[in-house]
């Protein structure tokens, strides 16, 4: 769909975004956090598990994240293809300088830059959505600000996984 937007632009300038609303054991739930990750991987720290979730571009397939090299060279700090520091916080980026998407792609998966960002499409736990009585930053999901009142409109579509729970 932002492939579509950004060709066509009678489909408005809102970005078409995906975000990731998981735990902490799957993604990261602050931008310092994400930054710690992203400097562990970029120094090739083995202690330092990745949580950016994306391994390949969504669109063209290019390998994303942490590259997987044998021997002594693993522990070199080298680039980490994909991710990228911006300001105070991590953005994806295809590597591949010929996919449409290298300047930036519509993925949020750190929880305050789905905060900010309010993604067109969020997939979140039930874990992440109960947050909303203890977080009231995470209103803004919803096009609410810290009052209570709207500011813009929700997401078009939610995914929440363990729906199994709510049983």
């Amino acid at each position: 769909l932002e492939y579509l937007r950004r060709k066509n632009p009678e489909l408005g300038k809102d970005e078409f975004s995906i975000g990731l609303w998981l735990g902490g054991d799957t993604t990261p739930n602050s931008r310092r956090e994400a930054v710690t990750i992203y400097n562990g991987l970029l120094r090739g720290d083995r202690n330092t598990g990745n949580k950016f979730v994306l391994g390949r571009c969504p669109w063209c397939g290019a390998q994303m994240g942490p590259l997987k090299q044998k021997g002594r060279k693993a522990r070199k700090a080298q680039p980490v293809p994909g991710y990228e520091r911006s300001g105070d916080t991590v953005v994806f980026t295809c590597p591949d300088r010929e996919c449409d998407f290298t300047g930036g792609l519509p993925v949020y998966v750190i929880d305050e830059d789905i905060y900010i960002k309010k993604p067109s499409l969020i997939i979140g736990t039930i874990d992440k959505f109960a947050m909303l009585a203890w977080r009231p930053e995470a209103r803004a999901i919803f096009g609410l600000d810290q009052d209570g009142k709207r500011n813009s409109s929700p997401p078009g579509l939610i995914l929440q996984d363990e729906l199994h729970l709510i049983s």
